[in-house]
Protein backbone atom coordinates (compact mmCIF):
# COMPACT_ATOMS: atom_id res chain seq x y z
CA UNK A 1 0.00 0.00 0.00
CA UNK A 2 1.35 3.37 -1.01
CA UNK A 3 2.10 5.72 1.87
CA UNK A 4 0.66 9.27 1.98
CA UNK A 5 3.44 11.79 2.27
CA UNK A 6 3.39 14.27 5.21
CA UNK A 7 2.95 17.14 2.77
CA UNK A 8 -0.20 15.49 1.46
CA UNK A 9 -1.48 15.08 5.04
CA UNK A 10 -1.07 18.82 5.50
CA UNK A 11 -2.91 19.60 2.25
CA UNK A 12 -5.72 17.19 3.21
CA UNK A 13 -5.98 18.73 6.69
CA UNK A 14 -6.14 22.25 5.25
CA UNK A 15 -8.81 21.14 2.78
CA UNK A 16 -10.94 19.53 5.52
CA UNK A 17 -10.58 22.58 7.74
CA UNK A 18 -11.67 24.78 4.86
CA UNK A 19 -14.77 22.63 4.36
CA UNK A 20 -15.64 22.86 8.05
CA UNK A 21 -15.22 26.64 8.02
CA UNK A 22 -17.26 26.99 4.84
CA UNK A 23 -20.02 24.79 6.28
CA UNK A 24 -20.05 26.79 9.51
CA UNK A 25 -20.25 30.09 7.64
CA UNK A 26 -23.03 28.76 5.41
CA UNK A 27 -25.04 27.48 8.38
CA UNK A 28 -24.41 30.69 10.27
CA UNK A 29 -25.71 32.93 7.51
CA UNK A 30 -28.59 30.58 6.84
CA UNK A 31 -29.49 30.82 10.52
CA UNK A 32 -29.09 34.58 10.45
CA UNK A 33 -31.66 34.79 7.66
CA UNK A 34 -34.30 33.02 9.77
CA UNK A 35 -35.92 34.12 13.03
CA UNK A 36 -37.97 31.84 15.27
CA UNK A 37 -40.70 32.85 17.69
CA UNK A 38 -42.14 30.77 20.51
CA UNK A 39 -45.82 31.43 21.22
CA UNK A 40 -48.48 29.54 23.15
CA UNK A 41 -52.09 28.68 22.42
CA UNK A 42 -54.80 30.04 24.66
CA UNK A 43 -54.75 33.04 26.97
CA UNK A 44 -52.35 33.87 29.75
CA UNK A 45 -55.36 35.43 31.54
CA UNK A 46 -57.30 32.14 31.67
CA UNK A 47 -60.21 33.26 29.49
CA UNK A 48 -61.49 31.76 26.21
CA UNK A 49 -61.25 33.25 22.75
CA UNK A 50 -57.64 34.42 22.40
CA UNK A 51 -55.83 33.92 19.08
CA UNK A 52 -52.35 35.29 18.34
CA UNK A 53 -51.78 33.85 14.88
CA UNK A 54 -53.26 36.68 12.83
CA UNK A 55 -51.29 39.23 14.86
CA UNK A 56 -48.01 37.42 14.28
CA UNK A 57 -48.76 36.79 10.60
CA UNK A 58 -49.41 40.49 10.05
CA UNK A 59 -46.28 41.41 12.01
CA UNK A 60 -44.22 39.04 9.83
CA UNK A 61 -45.60 40.73 6.70
CA UNK A 62 -44.69 44.16 8.05
CA UNK A 63 -41.23 42.94 9.02
CA UNK A 64 -40.56 41.31 5.66
CA UNK A 65 -41.56 44.46 3.79
CA UNK A 66 -38.57 46.11 5.45
CA UNK A 67 -36.29 43.05 5.37
CA UNK A 68 -37.39 40.86 2.44
CA UNK A 69 -34.40 38.52 2.81
CA UNK A 70 -35.53 37.47 6.29
CA UNK A 71 -37.68 34.45 7.09
CA UNK A 72 -39.72 34.13 10.26
CA UNK A 73 -41.08 30.89 11.71
CA UNK A 74 -43.07 30.47 14.88
CA UNK A 75 -43.42 27.44 17.11
CA UNK A 76 -47.07 26.65 17.78
CA UNK A 77 -49.28 24.21 19.62
CA UNK A 78 -47.89 24.74 23.14
CA UNK A 79 -50.74 25.18 25.69
CA UNK A 80 -50.25 28.25 27.85
CA UNK A 81 -50.15 26.10 30.98
CA UNK A 82 -47.21 24.11 29.61
CA UNK A 83 -45.31 27.05 28.16
CA UNK A 84 -42.92 27.78 31.03
CA UNK A 85 -41.88 24.13 31.28
CA UNK A 86 -41.53 23.85 27.50
CA UNK A 87 -39.36 26.96 27.34
CA UNK A 88 -37.13 25.77 30.18
CA UNK A 89 -36.60 22.48 28.34
CA UNK A 90 -35.75 24.27 25.09
CA UNK A 91 -33.22 26.49 26.89
CA UNK A 92 -31.54 23.48 28.50
CA UNK A 93 -31.14 21.88 25.07
CA UNK A 94 -29.90 25.10 23.47
CA UNK A 95 -32.71 25.35 20.95
CA UNK A 96 -34.90 28.12 22.39
CA UNK A 97 -36.53 30.55 19.91
CA UNK A 98 -34.97 33.92 19.05
CA UNK A 99 -38.04 35.66 20.52
CA UNK A 100 -40.36 34.21 23.14
CA UNK A 101 -43.14 35.12 25.51
CA UNK A 102 -42.00 36.01 29.01
CA UNK A 103 -44.59 35.38 31.71
CA UNK A 104 -44.30 37.73 34.72
CA UNK A 105 -43.46 34.89 37.11
CA UNK A 106 -40.71 33.59 34.79
CA UNK A 107 -38.79 36.85 34.34
CA UNK A 108 -36.65 36.63 37.52
CA UNK A 109 -35.28 33.16 36.74
CA UNK A 110 -34.82 33.83 33.02
CA UNK A 111 -32.86 36.98 33.83
CA UNK A 112 -30.84 35.33 36.59
CA UNK A 113 -29.80 32.38 34.42
CA UNK A 114 -28.76 34.60 31.53
CA UNK A 115 -31.40 33.25 29.15
CA UNK A 116 -32.65 36.75 28.34
CA UNK A 117 -30.63 39.31 26.42
CA UNK A 118 -29.88 42.55 28.27
CA UNK A 119 -31.88 45.08 26.23
CA UNK A 120 -30.72 48.20 28.06
CA UNK A 121 -27.67 48.80 25.85
CA UNK A 122 -29.66 48.06 22.69
CA UNK A 123 -32.35 50.54 23.76
CA UNK A 124 -29.75 53.18 24.64
CA UNK A 125 -28.16 52.93 21.20
CA UNK A 126 -31.45 52.94 19.28
CA UNK A 127 -32.50 56.54 18.75
CA UNK A 128 -35.78 55.45 17.15
CA UNK A 129 -36.99 53.65 20.28
CA UNK A 130 -38.98 55.63 22.85
CA UNK A 131 -40.08 53.81 26.00
CA UNK A 132 -42.49 56.64 26.86
CA UNK A 133 -45.01 55.29 24.33
CA UNK A 134 -45.76 52.48 26.80
CA UNK A 135 -47.71 52.71 30.03
CA UNK A 136 -45.01 53.01 32.69
CA UNK A 137 -46.15 50.06 34.81
CA UNK A 138 -46.27 47.78 31.75
CA UNK A 139 -42.78 48.77 30.63
CA UNK A 140 -41.26 48.41 34.09
CA UNK A 141 -42.49 44.83 34.37
CA UNK A 142 -39.78 43.91 31.89
CA UNK A 143 -37.11 45.32 34.19
CA UNK A 144 -35.09 43.49 36.81
CA UNK A 145 -32.35 45.01 38.98
CA UNK A 146 -32.27 48.12 36.82
CA UNK A 147 -31.85 46.18 33.55
CA UNK A 148 -34.53 45.97 30.84
CA UNK A 149 -34.90 42.32 29.81
CA UNK A 150 -38.25 42.33 28.00
CA UNK A 151 -40.77 44.58 26.24
CA UNK A 152 -44.49 44.73 27.10
CA UNK A 153 -46.78 42.96 24.63
CA UNK A 154 -50.21 42.60 26.27
CA UNK A 155 -51.66 43.89 29.55
CA UNK A 156 -54.43 42.89 31.92
CA UNK A 157 -55.38 45.58 34.48
CA UNK A 158 -57.74 44.95 37.39
CA UNK A 159 -60.82 47.14 37.88
CA UNK A 160 -63.87 47.31 40.10
CA UNK A 161 -67.08 46.15 38.43
CA UNK A 162 -70.31 47.62 39.72
CA UNK A 163 -73.87 46.29 39.52
CA UNK A 164 -75.69 49.46 38.44
CA UNK A 165 -79.09 47.79 38.65
CA UNK A 166 -78.60 46.89 42.32
CA UNK A 167 -77.37 50.40 43.16
CA UNK A 168 -80.46 51.89 41.50
CA UNK A 169 -82.71 49.52 43.43
CA UNK A 170 -81.16 50.73 46.71
CA UNK A 171 -81.22 54.42 45.62
CA UNK A 172 -77.43 54.66 45.77
CA UNK A 173 -75.43 56.77 43.32
CA UNK A 174 -72.58 55.30 41.29
CA UNK A 175 -69.24 55.91 43.02
CA UNK A 176 -66.96 58.47 41.40
CA UNK A 177 -63.58 57.64 39.89
CA UNK A 178 -61.95 59.17 42.99
CA UNK A 179 -63.87 57.14 45.55
CA UNK A 180 -62.25 55.96 48.76
CA UNK A 181 -62.49 53.10 51.25
CA UNK A 182 -65.11 54.96 53.32
CA UNK A 183 -67.36 55.22 50.25
CA UNK A 184 -66.76 51.55 49.43
CA UNK A 185 -67.63 50.39 52.95
CA UNK A 186 -70.67 52.66 53.26
CA UNK A 187 -72.22 51.34 50.02
CA UNK A 188 -71.56 47.72 51.01
CA UNK A 189 -73.10 48.39 54.42
CA UNK A 190 -76.30 49.70 52.83
CA UNK A 191 -76.59 46.84 50.35
CA UNK A 192 -75.87 43.84 52.60
CA UNK A 193 -79.22 42.51 53.84
CA UNK A 194 -81.81 39.76 54.01
CA UNK A 195 -84.29 41.03 51.42
CA UNK A 196 -87.05 38.42 51.85
CA UNK A 197 -87.03 38.10 55.63
CA UNK A 198 -86.23 34.38 55.76
CA UNK A 199 -83.32 34.92 58.12
CA UNK A 200 -80.69 34.25 55.48
CA UNK A 201 -78.61 36.94 53.86
CA UNK A 202 -79.30 37.08 50.13
CA UNK A 203 -77.83 40.41 49.01
CA UNK A 204 -74.13 41.17 49.29
CA UNK A 205 -71.68 44.03 49.11
CA UNK A 206 -68.53 42.66 47.52
CA UNK A 207 -66.45 39.60 46.81
CA UNK A 208 -62.89 38.92 45.70
CA UNK A 209 -61.54 42.21 47.06
CA UNK A 210 -58.24 40.99 48.46
CA UNK A 211 -55.84 42.18 51.11
CA UNK A 212 -53.35 42.64 48.26
CA UNK A 213 -55.77 45.02 46.49
CA UNK A 214 -56.06 46.97 49.71
CA UNK A 215 -52.30 47.09 50.35
CA UNK A 216 -51.55 48.65 46.96
CA UNK A 217 -54.51 51.04 47.27
CA UNK A 218 -53.12 52.26 50.58
CA UNK A 219 -49.76 53.26 49.13
CA UNK A 220 -47.88 50.19 50.36
CA UNK A 221 -46.53 46.92 49.05
CA UNK A 222 -46.09 43.52 50.72
CA UNK A 223 -42.53 42.70 49.62
CA UNK A 224 -39.36 44.48 48.61
CA UNK A 225 -38.42 44.44 44.93
CA UNK A 226 -35.54 42.03 45.54
CA UNK A 227 -37.72 39.66 47.58
CA UNK A 228 -35.46 39.78 50.61
CA UNK A 229 -37.87 41.59 52.93
CA UNK A 230 -41.58 41.88 53.65
CA UNK A 231 -43.49 44.84 55.09
CA UNK A 232 -46.45 43.21 56.80
CA UNK A 233 -45.77 44.92 60.13
CA UNK A 234 -45.89 48.42 58.61
CA UNK A 235 -48.89 50.58 59.52
CA UNK A 236 -50.17 51.00 55.95
CA UNK A 237 -50.24 47.23 55.43
CA UNK A 238 -51.89 46.54 58.79
CA UNK A 239 -54.58 49.13 57.98
CA UNK A 240 -55.19 47.47 54.63
CA UNK A 241 -55.68 44.03 56.16
CA UNK A 242 -57.87 45.55 58.87
CA UNK A 243 -60.11 47.16 56.25
CA UNK A 244 -60.52 43.88 54.37
CA UNK A 245 -61.48 42.21 57.66
CA UNK A 246 -64.15 44.88 58.24
CA UNK A 247 -65.58 44.24 54.78
CA UNK A 248 -65.53 40.50 55.37
CA UNK A 249 -67.34 40.81 58.68
CA UNK A 250 -70.10 42.93 57.15
CA UNK A 251 -71.51 39.64 55.96
CA UNK A 252 -71.77 38.32 59.52
CA UNK A 253 -69.19 35.67 58.64
CA UNK A 254 -71.79 33.87 56.51
CA UNK A 255 -70.43 32.15 53.44
CA UNK A 256 -71.16 34.30 50.39
CA UNK A 257 -72.57 32.60 47.34
CA UNK A 258 -69.70 32.08 44.95
CA UNK A 259 -71.88 33.14 42.02
CA UNK A 260 -73.71 36.01 43.76
CA UNK A 261 -72.28 38.68 41.46
CA UNK A 262 -73.11 36.64 38.37
CA UNK A 263 -76.71 36.38 39.59
CA UNK A 264 -77.02 40.11 40.22
CA UNK A 265 -77.10 39.78 44.03
CA UNK A 266 -73.81 41.55 44.74
CA UNK A 267 -72.86 45.16 44.03
CA UNK A 268 -69.05 45.05 43.74
CA UNK A 269 -66.54 42.61 42.33
CA UNK A 270 -62.98 43.30 41.14
CA UNK A 271 -62.38 41.68 37.77
CA UNK A 272 -59.65 41.83 35.20
CA UNK A 273 -60.02 43.64 31.89
CA UNK A 274 -59.73 40.26 30.14
CA UNK A 275 -62.87 39.10 31.96
CA UNK A 276 -64.66 42.25 30.84
CA UNK A 277 -63.59 41.58 27.23
CA UNK A 278 -64.67 37.97 27.43
CA UNK A 279 -68.05 38.31 29.09
CA UNK A 280 -69.36 41.48 27.45
CA UNK A 281 -69.78 40.27 23.84
CA UNK A 282 -72.37 37.77 22.67
CA UNK A 283 -72.56 34.82 23.32
CA UNK A 284 -70.54 34.94 26.54
CA UNK A 285 -72.63 37.82 27.89
CA UNK A 286 -75.72 35.62 27.69
CA UNK A 287 -74.00 33.06 29.90
CA UNK A 288 -72.89 35.56 32.54
CA UNK A 289 -74.04 38.93 33.90
CA UNK A 290 -77.07 39.13 31.63
CA UNK A 291 -79.59 39.86 34.38
CA UNK A 292 -78.36 43.36 35.24
CA UNK A 293 -76.57 46.44 33.94
CA UNK A 294 -73.02 46.99 35.10
CA UNK A 295 -70.08 49.30 34.71
CA UNK A 296 -66.51 49.82 35.93
CA UNK A 297 -64.72 52.26 38.21
CA UNK A 298 -61.12 52.37 39.45
CA UNK A 299 -60.31 50.53 42.65
CA UNK A 300 -61.11 52.54 45.82
CA UNK A 301 -58.27 54.49 47.41
CA UNK A 302 -57.06 53.90 50.95
CA UNK A 303 -56.39 56.83 53.33
CA UNK A 304 -52.66 56.73 52.49
CA UNK A 305 -52.92 55.83 48.82
CA UNK A 306 -54.60 56.42 45.49
CA UNK A 307 -57.04 54.74 43.10
CA UNK A 308 -54.47 52.27 41.82
CA UNK A 309 -54.94 48.82 40.35
CA UNK A 310 -52.71 45.81 39.89
CA UNK A 311 -51.82 45.18 36.24
CA UNK A 312 -50.15 42.06 34.89
CA UNK A 313 -48.18 42.19 31.65
CA UNK A 314 -47.23 39.51 29.14
CA UNK A 315 -43.83 40.37 27.69
CA UNK A 316 -41.51 39.48 24.83
CA UNK A 317 -37.85 38.68 25.39
CA UNK A 318 -34.81 38.10 23.21
CA UNK A 319 -32.81 34.87 23.38
CA UNK A 320 -29.37 35.82 24.71
CA UNK A 321 -27.79 33.23 22.41
CA UNK A 322 -29.36 34.49 19.20
CA UNK A 323 -27.00 35.03 16.27
CA UNK A 324 -28.94 37.97 14.90
CA UNK A 325 -29.61 40.54 17.59
CA UNK A 326 -30.24 43.36 15.15
CA UNK A 327 -33.03 41.60 13.25
CA UNK A 328 -34.54 40.15 16.42
CA UNK A 329 -34.67 43.63 17.93
CA UNK A 330 -36.28 45.09 14.81
CA UNK A 331 -38.97 42.40 14.86
CA UNK A 332 -39.57 42.85 18.59
CA UNK A 333 -40.16 46.55 17.97
CA UNK A 334 -42.78 45.79 15.32
CA UNK A 335 -44.59 43.39 17.64
CA UNK A 336 -44.65 45.82 20.56
CA UNK A 337 -44.60 49.35 19.11
CA UNK A 338 -46.42 49.13 15.77
CA UNK A 339 -49.91 50.64 16.25
CA UNK A 340 -51.41 48.50 13.48
CA UNK A 341 -50.04 45.31 15.03
CA UNK A 342 -50.91 46.24 18.60
CA UNK A 343 -54.50 46.99 17.57
CA UNK A 344 -54.87 43.24 17.00
CA UNK A 345 -54.55 42.84 20.78
CA UNK A 346 -58.08 44.30 20.93
CA UNK A 347 -59.30 42.41 17.88
CA UNK A 348 -58.07 38.90 18.67
CA UNK A 349 -57.27 38.71 22.39
CA UNK A 350 -58.92 39.57 25.69
CA UNK A 351 -56.09 41.82 26.85
CA UNK A 352 -55.19 45.49 26.50
CA UNK A 353 -52.36 47.08 24.56
CA UNK A 354 -49.45 48.57 26.53
CA UNK A 355 -49.34 51.44 23.99
CA UNK A 356 -51.16 54.59 25.13
CA UNK A 357 -51.99 55.78 21.62
CA UNK A 358 -53.51 52.43 20.66
CA UNK A 359 -55.61 52.08 23.80
CA UNK A 360 -57.00 55.60 23.39
CA UNK A 361 -57.44 55.43 19.61
CA UNK A 362 -60.81 56.04 17.99
CA UNK A 363 -60.60 52.65 16.24
CA UNK A 364 -60.17 50.76 19.52
CA UNK A 365 -62.90 52.72 21.31
CA UNK A 366 -65.35 51.97 18.48
CA UNK A 367 -64.25 48.34 18.41
CA UNK A 368 -64.94 47.82 22.11
CA UNK A 369 -68.20 49.75 22.04
CA UNK A 370 -69.48 47.39 19.35
CA UNK A 371 -69.25 44.56 21.88
CA UNK A 372 -71.13 46.41 24.57
CA UNK A 373 -74.79 45.45 25.08
CA UNK A 374 -77.26 47.96 26.49
CA UNK A 375 -75.99 50.37 29.14
CA UNK A 376 -73.22 48.09 30.37
CA UNK A 377 -69.98 49.63 29.24
CA UNK A 378 -66.53 50.75 30.16
CA UNK A 379 -65.38 54.29 29.55
CA UNK A 380 -62.21 53.86 27.53
CA UNK A 381 -60.76 56.97 29.12
CA UNK A 382 -61.25 55.17 32.42
CA UNK A 383 -59.21 52.26 31.05
CA UNK A 384 -56.45 54.70 30.12
CA UNK A 385 -56.53 56.19 33.60
CA UNK A 386 -56.48 52.75 35.27
CA UNK A 387 -53.49 51.63 33.20
CA UNK A 388 -51.70 54.93 33.78
CA UNK A 389 -52.09 54.52 37.55
CA UNK A 390 -51.48 50.79 37.80
CA UNK A 391 -48.87 48.94 39.81
CA UNK A 392 -47.06 45.72 39.03
CA UNK A 393 -46.81 42.90 41.57
CA UNK A 394 -43.29 42.28 42.83
CA UNK A 395 -41.50 39.57 40.89
CA UNK A 396 -38.72 37.56 42.46
CA UNK A 397 -37.81 33.92 42.80
CA UNK A 398 -40.11 32.48 45.46
CA UNK A 399 -42.79 35.17 45.11
CA UNK A 400 -45.63 32.70 44.62
CA UNK A 401 -44.54 30.65 47.64
CA UNK A 402 -44.35 33.75 49.84
CA UNK A 403 -47.71 35.04 48.60
CA UNK A 404 -49.43 31.70 49.20
CA UNK A 405 -48.05 31.60 52.74
CA UNK A 406 -49.31 35.13 53.40
CA UNK A 407 -52.76 34.18 52.06
CA UNK A 408 -52.92 31.08 54.26
CA UNK A 409 -51.96 33.19 57.27
CA UNK A 410 -54.18 36.25 56.68
CA UNK A 411 -57.51 34.87 55.44
CA UNK A 412 -58.31 32.66 58.49
CA UNK A 413 -57.79 35.74 60.66
CA UNK A 414 -60.53 37.69 58.89
CA UNK A 415 -63.11 35.75 60.91
CA UNK A 416 -61.81 36.68 64.36
CA UNK A 417 -60.85 39.71 66.42
CA UNK A 418 -57.18 38.85 66.78
CA UNK A 419 -54.95 41.88 67.36
CA UNK A 420 -53.59 42.52 63.87
CA UNK A 421 -50.43 44.44 64.75
CA UNK A 422 -49.03 41.43 66.57
CA UNK A 423 -50.31 38.99 63.93
CA UNK A 424 -48.69 40.94 61.08
CA UNK A 425 -45.43 41.17 63.03
CA UNK A 426 -45.48 37.40 63.45
CA UNK A 427 -46.23 36.96 59.74
CA UNK A 428 -43.20 39.06 58.86
CA UNK A 429 -41.02 36.85 61.05
CA UNK A 430 -42.42 33.67 59.49
CA UNK A 431 -41.88 35.01 55.99
CA UNK A 432 -38.26 35.86 56.77
CA UNK A 433 -37.49 32.12 56.81
CA UNK A 434 -39.06 31.71 53.36
CA UNK A 435 -37.49 34.80 51.80
CA UNK A 436 -33.99 33.99 53.05
CA UNK A 437 -33.94 30.58 51.33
Amino acid sequence: MKKIKPRHYLILLIFLNALVILFSITMRYRHQDTLTIGIFTGSNWDVPGTEYYRLFDEAIKEFQEKYPHMKVNYVTGIPVGDYSEWLAGEILQGREPDIYFVLPEDLPNLAKTGALENLSAIIYNDGSFDSDIFYESAYKQGEKDGIQYALPFECNPRMMFVNKTLLKKENIAMPSNQWKWDDFYEICQKVVKDTNGDGTMDQYGCTDYTWLDAVYANGAKPFSEDGKNSFFNEEKVVKAVSFVRELHQLHNKNEKQSNAFDLGKMVFRPLSFSEYRTYMPYPWHIKKYSQFQWNCVPMPAGPNGQNVSVMETLMLGMNSRTNNRKMVWEFMKILTTSPSIQTYIYKDTAGASPLRDVTCSKEVIELLNEDTPGDSNINMFLLDDVMENSVAPEQFAGYETALQYANSYIYPRLDNEEELNLAMFQLKNELRKILEK
